[in-house]
């Protein structure tokens, strides 16, 4: 009899434990059919971006009884992606943040949608929309050419400071601020008539007072996507300043000055408000040169010829007149902007040119020289400071001192030229001192290219452009100009 019991005990918990695994079941039904739908917060119900350019689609969603997958769709760029979540752990919180490349063909034209559908474990589904806006706006607005710290600007009876600049963005400008707390102003554009709203050129003589002084100014600027640039810098009267240096520039624009990597040379101070520079004259009579001491404009002080006097310096445009060469060749020009005179010498050189370094190498080495760029920041070639991979120069047709290359630069570029050889197994030949069969030249942004300088300096193309690399082996100067496309 006990024994029967015993077993009827066990019978009748296992019916219970039945019974309660039926009504637990039934609570979990309930519990799903009463639950509400997922829910799906949004970070921004708009996105921008650009044809190329990775977006990230961020929200948070949640769910009562866990979140089974979350579905992303763009049927336009082919994006279809389901992003399943383990039923063995229930997830009622999930950070949703998935990237995705626009295609570089979007349409930009017209507003895409991004379908997010979230299903939860009961089978429930919510859907919402995310508008993806393919005229995203992510560059600052920019200054055609960087202000200098500290500008100069010379005593007269009646002192101004002729400002001028231009103001760019690649999508549309919303404003452009000048402001000098000293001078009382305050001018605010909001009205940007120049090439559909892309850029806008502010250009206005300031008066200033007749004595020393020096006065702060802020120039500003925002797009209409928000993106903002402000630049600061000092209008100091004075005087005319013993500079220095100056710099040398054949070209006659704030444009095309500023249009280059590297388009002036250094006119170094020999004595007190004395200069001289070396300068190659391809063509007689040609455009002929300024001297500056801000790099990036022609204003306010350009040292050029008097015209109304041979010999004699005009310190400003538009009386400035370049200074002129009679013939093609090699010049020394001395500029005294003190007692405001210049003169132009011309001469011969008798340095060798890099065909007869090649002919000295030749004759100690026994094997050819090649003279080759070395650096980085050139996407054609396999060069990242590999001498082994120099990239070979070009002589020019007309003057056997100027080696040259047209070639793209792109990110973080510096340039040396040294020796190579196909005889050697591709380690350096560094320029040196006491020998001139080993010549080499590192390039700074000032255009120096000295033989044996230590530096060599970084330069920045933020957009791959085609360039002419050229190298003066006599007057050891480099320019790099930017090749029309």
């Amino acid at each position: 009899m006990r024994n029967f019991f015993m077993v009827q005990g066990k019978q009748l918990l296992l019916s219970a434990g039945l019974a309660f695994g039926v009504l637990a079941c039934s609570n979990d039904e309930a519990a799903y059919n009463d639950a509400q739908a997922p829910a799906v917060a949004l970070a921004v119900a708009e996105l921008y971006s650009e044809p190329g350019r990775v977006f990230h689609i961020v929200g948070a969603v949640t769910d009562d009884v866990g979140i089974a997958s979350i579905r992303l769709e763009i049927r336009e760029w082919a994006l279809d992606k389901t992003i399943s979540l383990r039923r063995d752990t229930l997830v009622t919180r999930y950070a949703l943040d998935y990237q995705f490349q626009m295609p570089a063909g979007a349409d930009l034209s017209k507003i895409f949608s991004i379908t997010i559908s979230v299903t939860d474990v009961a089978g429930k589904v919510t859907s919402v929309e995310q508008a993806v806006n393919p005229n995203g706006d992510f560059n600052a607005p920019a200054l055609d050419a960087p202000m200098p710290d500290t500008i100069t600007v010379l005593l007269r009876p009646s002192t101004a400071l002729n400002l001028s600049f231009t103001m760019t963005d690649n999508k549309a400008l919303a404003y452009v601020v000048v402001q000098s707390s000293e001078l009382g102003i305050y001018d605010s554009i909001t009205a940007i008539p120049d090439n559909g709203g892309q850029s806008y050129t502010y250009t206005r003589a300031i008066p200033l007072a007749s004595e020393n002084a020096v006065y702060s100014f802020r120039i500003a600027a925002m797009d209409k996507m928000g993106n903002a640039t402000e630049s600061l810098f000092a209008a100091k009267v004075s005087g005319l300043p013993d500079f220095e240096k100056l710099y040398l520039t054949d070209f006659l624009t704030k444009e095309e000055l500023n249009r280059h990597l590297i388009g002036t040379a250094i006119a170094r101070r020999t004595a007190p408000y004395t200069y001289q520079v070396g300068y190659y004259s391809k063509t007689a009579n040609a455009g002929g040169v300024y001297f500056i001491p801000q790099k990036t404009d022609l204003q306010p002080i350009c040292f050029g010829a008097d015209p109304s006097a041979p010999g004699t310096v005009a310190t400003e445009l538009p009386t400035s007149q370049p200074i002129t060469f009679p013939e093609a060749g090699y010049y020394t020009i001395t500029i005294s902007t003190l007692a405001g005179t210049y003169s132009i010498e011309k001469y011969v050189p008798t340095t060798p040119t890099p065909a007869s370094y090649k002919a000295a190498f030749l004759e100690e080495m026994g094997f050819e020289m090649r003279l080759g760029i070395i650096g980085k920041g050139f996407p054609e070639y396999d060069q990242n400071w590999s001498p082994g991979a120099a990239i070979p120069l070009e002589t020019d047709a007309q003057n056997p001192y100027i080696l040259y290359k047209e070639l793209d630069m792109e990110g973080t570029v510096q340039i040396q030229v040294e020796p190579r050889d196909d005889g050697h197994d591709g380690g350096w030949w560094l320029g040196q001192p006491d020998n001139p069969s080993y010549p080499g030249w590192k390039i700074n942004r000032d255009g120096n290219a000295d033989p044996y300088d230590s530096s060599v300096d970084e330069l920045t193309v933020s957009t791959r452009a085609r360039y002419r690399f050229e190298l003066d082996a006599h007057l050891n100067q480099a320019k790099i100009l930017k090749v029309e496309s």
